[in-house]
């Protein structure tokens, strides 16, 4: 029963950041730190073998390198990259590349949409709600996130502890 507790924990991360993304435009630090925080607990608790926890650890690293670079270049947001470092570990080194691809192509469909829904005249009801009328006049931001928690729900079946959780 714990078990899917801590597989839970990675989703409702990502799916608090995509609606957080969506509403406000921004990725709140406590949920990459609450990613970070309870990784380890979990790895405990699912007798992570010492290689696949240092090698989950060195993932997120690297990841949060590359992705403040990506930052520092203009391409990524900053909570993006945080989220996207402290998923690396819940997702593995053998799920990574799957879990990157998801995302991007689930945030070239999300570019398509926005792109369309910003094409469209603003309906009056957009005025009822601030953040949809801000996503409508945005020029250039796409609210990645939801991207990521997307990307990330399809991989859930390539994390280490989806296959400890379910026996598969």
């Amino acid at each position: 029963m714990l078990g899917y507790l801590f597989l839970s924990i990675p989703v409702g991360a990502w799916l608090v950041a995509a609606m957080n993304d969506a509403e406000e435009m921004k990725i709140p630090n406590w949920i990459s730190i609450a990613l970070l925080i309870t990784f380890p607990a979990a790895a405990i608790y699912f007798q992570y073998s010492t290689e696949l926890f240092l090698s989950s650890v060195a993932l997120g690293v690297a990841v949060l390198i590359g992705c403040f670079i990506l930052f520092a270049l203009n391409v990524f947001g900053g909570g993006d990259a945080k989220l996207l470092a402290a998923s690396a570990p819940w997702v593995g080194v053998a799920g990574f590349l799957p879990f990157v691809l998801k995302i991007t192509l689930m945030g070239g469909a999300l570019a398509i949409l926005v792109m369309m829904f910003r094409r469209m005249p603003p309906l009056p009801i957009y005025a009822q709600v601030p953040w949809l009328m801000q996503a409508h006049e945005g020029k250039s931001y796409i609210p990645y996130g939801i991207a990521i928690a997307a990307g990330g729900v399809w991989s859930l079946p390539d994390l280490p502890i989806y296959a400890l959780v379910t026996g598969g």
